[in-house]
């Protein structure tokens, strides 16, 4: 195991990293909404009780931010004014928890949302440096943040989404358990489970990481009863709640379906693709999605190459669970993955007179910067 840099020094690269992306962010989301102005049509269609006078706050508003905001402020009872279909169980309970408690401190719920969001951020970045930084080098760290950092649909980390928050959990229990401390990486992983129903493959990693790191049977055993057990008592919990909630343990998974797909084998995702007739970008046919989806099993391949077994189990889970629903999403999906970035943060990617270097940031880049301006104009992006 490669030697890992401070925590301070992660902390440092994390914040400058996602500080820079985000002004880029902000310019072309500014950039969209003088072009474009905003897509009367889907707003109004759109379910959003929330906004802001400050364009800043508001572009990070949008979609999915303002059902997490309405459980903070409403829970999951209820109906809702206006013919607009309650999309309130698709999304687990954390994050509506965490801002509604921060919000309690005297904050409105939108700063509450997207202090939570954006520390979070920041929080799960540096701990993804740390747990990169000890498989190989901390040259590779720090590209594999910038990948991330600069993704093309890196502006959910600020956005009041789950992304943040499942980003800190994740890669937060996966460095705790690095560092020989299983009750805490079963705690975060908690927190992972109970913030996406994606979270739970955390659990992967952390028992490879129990097995490598065994002194004996019984010791690797140890650990990974302390790293699993909080989540499968926590998603016992929520199972029986939405028994109790909603007359149906498996709400969730009804309403998922609903707006992807019902499960199959994750080529069936390429099939519908295919057969909807390919788009650059769409709802189950993007081709933006369908090539994300070939370059992560990719990098699953690459990983087991680099023999990081975590690594590639975890992407593995990361890749293939969301594209047994369909492609729909799938360029959000992959931040759940930022292990991924990994396979392609070599030297040549952070030398500009590389050709590696101009394919990869060129057209992230350009995603980056369209698919910002898409969402905050209200354009369907992920």
């Amino acid at each position: 195991m490669a030697a890992a840099p401070t925590v301070t020094s992660s902390v440092a690269i994390s914040l400058l990293a996602f500080t820079l992306s985000r002004v880029f962010i902000l310019a072309c989301a500014w950039a969209g909404l003088s072009v474009w102005g905003v897509d009367a049509v889907e707003a109004a269609a759109s379910w959003r009780p929330f906004g802001s006078t400050s364009t800043l706050i508001d572009v990070a508003l949008r979609y999915d931010a303002q059902w997490y905001l309405t459980i903070a402020r409403d829970g999951y009872g209820g109906t809702l004014a206006g013919p607009y279909f309650d999309m309130r169980p698709n999304f687990m309970p954390l994050l509506p928890l965490l801002v509604r408690a921060v919000g309690s401190l005297g904050l409105e719920l939108v700063t509450a949302g997207l202090v939570i969001a954006n520390l979070c951020s920041v929080v799960g970045l540096a701990c993804f440096h740390q747990v990169v930084a000890r498989q190989s080098s901390a040259r590779s760290a720090t590209v594999s943040l910038w990948v991330v950092a600069l993704f093309p649909t890196s502006f959910f980390l600020s956005s009041v989404y789950s992304e943040g928050p499942l980003l800190a959990f994740t890669m937060g229990a996966w460095l705790a358990a690095l560092a020989k401390r299983p009750v805490l990486a079963g705690l975060l992983a908690l927190g992972a489970t109970l913030t996406r129903p994606l979270g739970g493959i955390v659990l992967i990693p952390l028992a490879i990481v129990a097995w490598q790191q065994r002194s004996t049977i019984r010791s690797a055993a140890s650990a990974l009863v302390a790293a699993s057990v909080p989540s499968i008592l926590g998603l016992g919990g929520y199972l029986w709640w939405a028994q109790r909630t909603w007359g149906d343990a498996l709400m969730i998974t009804r309403t998922q379906a609903a707006y992807r797909s019902e499960t199959a084998w994750p080529w069936a995702a390429f099939l519908r693709w295919w057969a909807e007739g390919p788009a650059l970008h769409g709802y189950a046919n993007s081709t933006i999605d369908a090539a994300l989806a070939v370059g992560a099993i990719v990098a699953v391949g690459a990983l087991l190459w680099q023999r990081w077994l975590a690594g590639a189990a975890f992407g593995a889970a990361a890749v293939l669970v969301p594209l047994s629903s369909g492609l729909i999403a799938f360029s959000r999906m992959l931040l759940a993955a930022p292990v991924l970035a990994a396979t392609v943060a070599t030297a040549p990617l952070a030398n500009w007179r590389t050709a590696r270097f101009w394919l990869w940031w060129l057209p992230s880049l350009a995603l980056l910067a369209w698919f910002s301006a898409r969402f905050a104009t209200w354009r369907w992006v992920a």
